[in-house]
């Protein structure tokens, strides 16, 4: 007797394709295709789902039908077309055989000696072949795979679709066919072990805080929310911005501080900014002084020289790079050495609201190892701001958007 895979057809129904999928799950652990789906209305607000379902199931075969699935092998290897491997395999196994009946045929034992060695060589060559096609048979079938499409279109870039693979050989039999809703449920509590959050961060901790960035990213939207932060544990806090180069970003950022009844004071050179944090430091005497540097295109050398000045002169406590979610994990890669002579301590993402593609945030994380601690995804500067933790990112980026989890 041995035991063989089968497909077999069954229906399923219930009120959700998830409760199908458990239903399916009792029934078989092994891979499965959905071939019919039917809803039926129950009443006004319910429905049901049937499907039909193609599904593995191990059985016994006794032995006097093993000529059948022999017969049948052998006709589809005769339908396959015959590769360069194949080819040689074949070759390989008419010398096999003719070697063994010249073994059976010569009295000689030296050459019986030699001719089995000589197949012993070519069995081992034979058995490499085969390891070596059925390893680039597996590695096809998962670059064709959900998952791999699942990665790839979250923007993971290919050297950690690899990584996630070779994760999910050690948890699945066969992850090329693992049912997605299988590999999610595994996948988030794994990606949010990867993931770098400061769960332990205090901003309270920080006085004078200072944001980097390139334009348009939302730096001086975020100070003021980071500024809210502070005024909501009752904290006193004072502005002074140095971007007086984009059009009506003074106006706009004084805007904002009158809302909050809060100072701005305008730096337009380093001993500006350095006279503005000791008059909030002895004069105004506030808790915390929030920085607001100057926007610049950091991969020109000239801006990153400007910044450098600014900050070499107040020694932030505290200074976030900041960038958009839809900025590209190259460009991010290319500007922070160009910072290497700013101590970044972390990440501030913003405009969370306008992307799902977040594989190229997951990327400056795994190579930079600087935590993630703020995010933005919206313009209100009393909500639109908080600090996330890894199993939120991990929901996001499998796009089960829970905010449950949020501070």
């Amino acid at each position: 007797m041995g035991k063989h895979l089968v497909e077999k057809m069954e229906i399923f129904k219930a009120n959700s394709k998830r409760e199908i999928h458990k239903k399916i799950r009792l029934v078989t652990n092994e891979p499965y295709k959905i071939t019919d789906e039917r809803v039926t209305k129950l009443g006004i607000f319910k429905k049901q789902y049937e499907v039909t379902a193609v599904i593995m199931s191990e059985v016994a075969i006794a032995d006097g039908r093993m000529d059948f699935q022999e017969t049948f092998q052998k006709s589809v290897v005769k339908t396959r077309p015959k590769t360069d491997d194949l080819l040689k395999k074949e070759k390989l196994l008419e010398m096999l055989a003719a070697g063994a009946e010249l073994a059976q045929s010569t009295p000689l034992l030296e050459e019986r000696k030699t001719q089995e060695e000589e197949l012993s060589a070519m069995r081992l060559e034979l058995a490499a072949l085969n390891r070596e096609l059925a390893v680039k048979m597996r590695e096809e079938r998962e670059q064709n795979s959900d998952f791999v499409k699942f990665l790839k279109g979250r923007g993971i870039s290919d050297t950690y679709v690899a990584d996630f693979m070779q994760a999910g050989r050690k948890q699945f039999k066969q992850v090329e066919t693992a049912h997605l809703d299988d590999i999610t449920d595994w996948f988030i509590p794994y990606l949010s072990g990867k993931l770098a959050v400061e769960d332990s961060f205090d901003l309270s901790n920080h006085r004078i805080i200072s944001l980097i960035g390139q334009t348009g990213v939302g730096k001086t939207t975020t100070l003021v929310k980071l500024g809210w932060q502070l005024l909501k544990q009752n904290r006193t806090v004072g502005f002074i911005t140095t971007d007086t180069f984009r059009s009506g970003a003074v106006e706009q950022f004084q805007g904002y501080a009158d809302k909050l009844d809060v100072e701005l004071i305008v730096a337009t050179s380093p001993a500006e900014l350095e006279e503005a944090v000791q008059y909030m430091t002895y004069v105004n005497c506030v808790d915390h002084i929030l920085i607001d540097t100057v926007g610049r295109n950091y991969l020109a050398e000239e801006s990153v020289s400007e910044i450098s000045a600014y900050t070499d002169v107040v020694h932030p406590d505290l200074t976030c790079f900041t960038f958009s979610s839809g900025m590209k994990s190259a460009d991010v890669m290319t500007i922070l050495p160009k910072l290497a002579e700013i101590p970044i301590d972390g990440f501030i993402i913003t405009k969370m609201d306008e992307t799902t593609r977040i594989g190229d945030l997951y990327t400056v994380m795994q190579e930079t190892n600087l935590p993630v601690l703020y995010m933005t995804d919206g313009q209100n500067i009393t909500e639109n701001i908080f600090r996330p933790k890894s199993r939120w990112l991990a929901e996001r980026f499998v796009g089960t958007d829970r905010r449950q989890v949020l501070e």
